[in-house]
């Protein structure tokens, strides 16, 4: 993993005491759950993040056999 970095933004109140209600529920620190948001976003639009910044692991897709039939 790269070197983590300082990120400061202003956030709306109602949205912050949610998410502060879903880190107590789950157990988890809130920047945690801001990295699982940003991953989810990621990986929603490939496109446009380039190769460059492809930090996910890649899904593999099975391979499909002439003829549309999947491999197992």
């Amino acid at each position: 993993m790269s070197e983590r970095k300082v990120f400061s933004t202003r956030l709306d109140e109602d949205k912050l005491k949610a998410l502060k209600h879903i880190a107590v529920e789950l157990d988890k620190g809130i920047n945690d759950l801001l990295e699982e948001g940003i991953d989810y976003l990621i990986k929603k639009y490939p496109t446009f993040h380039g190769a460059k910044f492809n930090l996910l692991p890649s899904e593999k897709k099975p391979r499909k056999k002439p003829g549309g039939a999947k491999q197992e």
